[in-house]
């Protein structure tokens, strides 16, 4: 039986690198079924993307592969393999392309992208809920410090009412005060020209009092020139109640 090849050919070579591709698509490609049942947008797109960047790099690979089977097909003898081992490498290409095409039209399936439109929509959606939430959330804001505001140049407005309400009643208390200073030196005016007044009606009336006697004292005698002074006693009398009445009243 005829061995594996000769160190001239590549075959296997290659086939290991795209055997470690293949490992690192399979963990890519349950990512992205992970992330398809569980809606994560951003995950599901970026294996996708990575997935159908991988799935080409290896068609790539399998193409160059496929080209080395058959330059080993024409040359039996001298890389020392049969049409057994031919075969077997080219079932091995045929395999890997058929699983690369069943994974790319998996994550290009309508149920793929279907499940990829729903997600867009929820995402736009939820933002579209953040919007409108964090627009509420800057009108609430912008709202309670609006009445904050208002409340603070309402209250600073009752306060320069108030203030205004005190200066007006100590203005009034200071001029009641003036005033009660003023009726108490008018009223000890008053009191004290009243007391003189009366001290002046005690001694007119002393005055008339002396001057009725003497008055009284003369009519009584029958003498001219005492009649003559009687009358004129009689006019300072009258003189005097005249002044006397103009004091009191």
């Amino acid at each position: 039986m005829l061995d594996r090849g000769t160190t001239d050919d590549p075959f296997y070579i290659i086939k290991y690198e795209i055997e470690n591709s293949l490992k690192a698509l399979d963990e890519d490609f349950i990512g992205w079924k992970r992330a398809f049942e569980r809606g994560e947008l951003e995950q599901f797109d970026q294996l996708k993307s990575d997935l159908a960047g991988n799935i080409e790099s290896l068609r790539g690979d399998l193409q160059l592969l496929s080209e080395s089977i058959d330059v080993t097909a024409g040359q039996l003898s001298r890389f020392r393999i049969d049409e057994k081992e031919i075969e077997s490498r080219r079932e091995f290409v045929r395999s890997t392309r058929i699983k690369l095409q069943n994974m790319e039209e998996t994550i290009n399936s309508p149920k793929a992208q279907e499940k990829s439109q729903k997600m867009i929509k929820e995402r736009l959606i939820k933002d579209q809920k953040a919007s409108k939430m964090s627009k509420l959330d800057s009108e609430l804001i912008e709202y309670n410090q609006r009445s904050i505001n208002e409340q603070m140049q309402d209250q600073q407005m009752i306060e320069r009412q108030q203030d205004e309400k005190l200066d007006i009643l100590h203005e009034a208390t200071t001029k009641l005060t003036e005033m009660s200073v003023e009726m108490g030196n008018a009223i000890d005016d008053s009191v004290n020209e009243i007391e003189k007044a009366s001290n002046d009606i005690e001694q007119n009336e002393k005055k008339i009092g002396i001057l009725n006697k003497a008055i009284t004292k003369m009519l009584n005698s029958k003498n001219s020139g005492k009649c003559c002074l009687i009358i004129i006693l009689l006019i300072i009398l009258i003189g005097l109640i005249i002044w006397l009445f103009n004091v009191i009243f």
